[in-house]
């Protein structure tokens, strides 16, 4: 095989696959101008190796020299691809304000263009352009009134012959203007780029157009504008070279960064299996240019030398396959950025974010990224209700949930571009906010029928639509946004569960600091006390003051409420009870000051009922208060009675006479005091315990140590209640006298 020929090939397989490359850009997005543009710039940059590999078979196969002028001169369609080259720029990546002011600009680029072809197409020199004008008597007939028109006749004639005579200079100077001017214009877009995926497509689709352009610049313009000397051959390999690079820039940016918003993924076994079609393709080559030059050199040892390449060659093809895919995966298919999983990511990321600004803050990076948008909103509730979002200039924005926007988006529930629902909104003054925001697009975060947020999406940044595998994919996330506000409800809730087992944890820990820790010990009586908070904080207290070795003070109380403030309560009760117990002997003072205090700084309904007595052990007698507790049970040989005698709960109203009473005692008397968590505890069916079972335990376990009598009167009550737990606190204190 010829060199030529693979020359020949080469170009064709670059001009196909511009053209290639053109025609997915178009079908992709043919409705957007910058689609187009782009396309038709593949198109243009197409033509130019394909003719050159058209003018190297007819070379090859020795065709007349007429008919490869003709190829030469239909060539120069080729050189639209220069102003069509700065057209793209003026659309890319916004359309440029001047095409806004002058649409039919474009039009107006191609003229050179079209005027170097047409000229080329009909004339064959400029001599002949010149012999137009004819004999002297031109227009004979016409007089001197016509002179003016003969003379601009003859001038424009005069100046077309002239540039063709120079064509090749004045054209190739044209071309690099375009070029230049291109340049510039994408240079100046670039710095203006906020967005880093779009500067990373500007980057690589500069540097293709820098390249290409510059190799065709060596190749063909510098040559004919200055003394450098390039073959044709050259030429033709260097720009064929940078035509190859600059597509391949452009490939690149559109597989791993969307470029044009093209939605286009190469899969790795196509574009593996393209790979290995060209090694072998090349194999293939090489062993015929191999097998040619070993007949010629070797003669008879050709055979040998064949082998030996294939050798090689098969040695070498896997090592050289696996280089090639390493490339690929380097060049197209690291850090891909395709929206579909950046998406998908995404929303597995909302799921679990449950901070609100932070979980904002991700989507509108994310999305502005991925989508190119010149803004994104994350609307959300505040503490009102109300959805709120960041605005601009440190402001925030809001739309109410019973506005009209919202009424639209939980009847349409779906994404709703503002333009179509703007004849809707007539009488919402809400519709300032959106256009403040420069919104687009709203997708609806709905879950349950309710409407949890709205995702705001501006234009993109290109101008193009959004497409439905792009809305759908929104939609979805949407969806997954609206699951992550009910997620975050359910663990403010949790939260909030969790603080509120901690405060009940914290009352379990003060009430049970406030109980004694150790039971007076003393001869004359044997004392043991039992509480047990239930699942709820309650408030039972007991305590015991030893004013002297003759003198036991024995306190009893159940604070009204639960949780913090019944523990709060009972704390402060005890700071009071035990100040005053150690003050005043009488108990029936000891209540009255207790009760002042609670009643002047707490309110009615912060009450506790109070048992208070003094054990004297020489007397042996109990003097006691009661402010509206429980009757404590005497039990004597069996025989249970009630201690009664009582007056008003404390903490309701301050100076309260409180009366005292004293209950003579006997040894082997047993004393209970309690709580109505004990009495009162009720099983499954409602029924309460009572005191008649109490009564009951005392009399068939009087004579039980203390420990047993309580262990067995507390088991009464929880096999009676028959739950896990009681829904009182319950409180025992048992008073043996010896």
């Amino acid at each position: 095989m010829q060199f030529n020929s693979i020359i020949a090939i080469v170009f064709l397989v670059t001009g196909t696959l511009l053209f290639f490359l053109g025609v997915i850009i178009l079908r992709e997005k043919a409705h957007q101008s910058v689609n187009r543009a782009a396309s038709l710039m593949f198109f243009f940059a197409a033509l130019g190796p394909v003719f050159a590999a058209f003018g190297i078979m007819l070379e090859i196969n020795q065709v007349a020299s007429s008919d490869r002028t003709f190829l030469n001169n239909i060539f120069l369609a080729w050189e639209f691809l220069f102003p069509q080259l700065l057209i793209f720029a003026l659309h890319f990546p916004v359309k440029h304000r001047i095409l806004k002011a002058y649409p039919r600009l474009p039009l107006l680029l191609y003229l050179p263009q079209a005027f170097h072809l047409l000229l080329m197409l009909v004339f064959t020199s400029a001599e002949q352009i010149s012999g137009l004008l004819g004999p002297a008597q031109w227009l004979p007939g016409l007089g001197i009134v016509f002179e003016p028109f003969r003379v601009a006749v003859k001038l424009l004639l005069n100046s077309t012959a002239m540039v063709y005579r120079y064509q090749e200079g004045y054209f190739a100077l044209i071309n690099l203007i375009y070029v230049l001017a291109a340049l510039i214009t994408m240079q100046h877009s670039f710095a203006g780029i906020q967005s880093i995926r779009m500067r990373k497509q500007m980057r690589l689709v500069l540097w293709g157009v820098r390249v290409s352009t510059g190799l065709y610049a060596i190749a063909f313009l510098l040559p004919k504008i200055t003394f450098l000397k390039v073959s044709p051959w050259q030429a033709y390999s260097i720009t064929s070279f940078g035509l190859i690079l600059g597509a391949g820039a452009i490939v690149i940016a559109i597989v791993r960064y969307n470029f044009l918003d093209i939605q286009i993924i190469l899969r790795r076994g196509f574009v593996f299996s393209v790979a290995s079609g060209v090694l072998v393709a090349a194999y293939l080559i090489l062993y015929a240019e191999t097998r040619d030059l070993s007949v010629t050199t070797f003669g008879a040892s050709a055979k040998f030398v064949q082998a030996l390449f294939l050798i090689v060659a098969v040695i070498a093809f896997q090592p050289l396959l696996h280089g090639i895919e390493s490339v690929l995966d380097r060049f197209f298919y690291r850090n891909t950025t395709d929206y579909r999983d950046a998406v998908e990511k995404l929303g597995r990321e909302v799921l679990s974010i449950f901070e609100p600004e932070a979980l904002r803050q991700r989507v509108v990076n994310v999305l502005s990224e991925v989508f190119l948008v010149e803004v994104v909103f994350l609307m959300l509730p505040d503490t009102s209700g109300r959805l709120q979002t960041p605005a601009p200039g440190n402001k925030r924005a809001g739309i109410s949930r019973k506005s009209e926007i919202a009424s639209i988006l939980l009847q349409e529930k779906q994404p709703v571009f503002l333009a179509d629902i703007l004849h809707r909104l007539q009488n919402d003054p809400q519709r300032l906010v959106l256009h403040q925001l420069r919104a687009h697009v709203l997708f609806p975060l709905l879950h349950r029928d309710a409407l949890l947020g709205i995702l705001i999406l501006g234009r993109k940044i290109t101008r193009t639509r959004f497409s439905r595998d792009e809305l759908a994919s929104l939609s979805m996330l949407s969806d997954q946004l609206a699951i992550s506000q009910e997620n975050l409800q359910l663990y403010k809730e949790k939260l909030e569960k969790q603080r509120i087992e901690e405060e009940l944890t914290l009352a379990q820990e003060i009430q049970q600091s406030l109980l004694p820790s150790q039971w007076p010990v003393n001869a004359h009586f044997e004392l043991t006390a039992f509480n047990i908070p239930s699942r709820d904080i309650g408030g039972d207290y007991y305590d015991f003051i030893q004013r002297d070795s003759q003198h036991l003070g024995v306190a009893i109380a159940d604070v009204a409420g639960k949780g913090i403030p019944g523990a709060l309560l009972m704390s402060n009760l005890q700071a009071v009870f035990r100040a005053y117990a150690l003050r005043y002997p009488a108990p029936r003072l000891v209540v009255a000051q207790v009760n002042d205090h609670l009643a002047c700084t707490t309110s009615a309904e912060k009450f506790v009922t109070f048992f208070y007595g003094v054990f004297d052990s020489q007397r042996m007698k109990l003097t006691y208060t009661n402010a509206g507790h429980n009757y404590p049970f005497l039990c004597r040989d069996g025989e249970v009675t009630p201690v009664d005698g009582g007056d008003m709960i404390i903490g309701v109203k301050p100076q309260i006479v409180y009366h005292q009473k004293v209950l003579k005692l006997k040894p082997g008397d047993v004393l209970l005091f309690y709580t109505d968590g004990v009495t009162e505890a009720f099983n499954p069916q409602g029924e309460l315990f009572g005191e008649e079972r109490v009564i009951a335990i005392l009399q068939a376990h009087f004579k039980a140590p203390l420990q047993e009598l309580r262990r067995k009167i507390y088991n009464a009550v929880l096999q009676f209640a028959d739950q896990p737990y009681l829904a009182d606190d319950l409180t025992i204190v048992l008073l043996r006298i010896k």
